[in-house]
């Protein structure tokens, strides 16, 4: 009886090492007829860019503009001796402003401004915008974005930190009254 048991049990082991090895190879042979998925339309198109450039756009800008460093440096140094001369009177007389940009389109000054107006919203800054029209050297006209309000110069400069905090630059100019 033993060996009976020995021999059933030995051939049921070979039949199932017989199931195993047909599925084996049915999961490693695929089907002839195996589905195969194709993209029937295009995923990506082609579009062409009909950017079309103005005076005014940034790669224009960039383009006709050659910047001069040494004159920026000396520009630079030249604005800030002059407020260190009206220093002691700018202090005591609210005579400055703070300048944000300026663009010869009045468009694009009236669109910074009221971007900015909404930046000193969200961070509860108390600046009030306009946009002055000024004439400049070879009669070019510029629109500024300035202050509404006059400061010293100690609360200029400190408006001017807070606004470089939040990544906006300003500068300090004199009105002339």
């Amino acid at each position: 009886m033993d060996s009976k048991l020995k021999f059933i049990s030995l051939l049921l082991s070979y039949c199932f090492f017989i199931i195993v090895i047909i599925a084996s190879v049915n999961a490693v042979i695929p089907e002839e007829e195996i589905p195969v998925f194709k993209q029937e339309e295009e995923v990506v198109k082609k579009i062409n860019n009909t950017f079309s450039r103005n005076k005014n756009s940034v790669y224009d800008i960039l383009e006709n503009t050659t910047v001069d460093e040494n004159q920026l440096n000396k520009n630079f140094n030249k604005n800030k001796e002059n407020l260190n001369k009206m220093g002691s009177k700018a202090i005591k007389d609210k005579t400055l402003r703070l300048q944000f940009a300026s663009f010869q389109a009045k468009k694009k000054s009236i669109q910074v401004s009221e971007e900015l107006k909404q930046k000193f919203i969200k961070d509860s800054i108390k600046v009030n915008l306009i946009i002055k029209k000024v004439i400049v050297k070879n009669n070019q006209t510029f629109f500024r974005v300035i202050s509404e309000n006059f400061y010293s110069l100690k609360d200029a400069k400190s408006i001017c930190r807070k606004l470089e905090n939040i990544k906006i630059r300003c500068i300090i100019i004199k009105e002339n009254l």
